[in-house]
């Protein structure tokens, strides 16, 4: 992943984001898109593959695959305890929920 990669959010992601991840329950598609592409920005690289990618953002796991189908988010997983060896950059996140249009209510 490079800093301008877009990772489109597949549809059985988005429904599980949206049941098991909390304050998700009536995010849209789009706004859960942009706000797990932001999270990737700000993730701690577990594992970084020429095909698939995994990011650990506080108690969230996000997977990327990168292939002939695209750019996309493949799965997330809500693992309910924090990595403890990553650290929220205020700054940075405060600054992409403006790039990408997130408003500071539902970050």
């Amino acid at each position: 992943m490079n800093n301008e990669t877009w990772y489109t959010l597949q549809n059985h992601v988005y429904h599980y984001y949206k049941k098991y991840v909390k304050g998700n329950e009536n995010t849209s598609h789009e706004l859960a898109e942009r706000k797990l592409n932001r999270n990737i920005r700000l993730a701690k690289p577990i594992l970084r593959g020429k095909i698939q990618s995994i990011y650990s953002y506080g108690c969230l796991m996000i997977k990327t695959k990168s292939d002939e189908k695209g750019d996309r988010i493949i799965a997330v997983y809500n693992n309910k305890y924090p990595d403890k060896n990553w650290e929220l950059h205020n700054k940075k996140f405060k600054k992409l929920n403006k790039k990408f249009d997130i408003p500071m209510e539902v970050s």
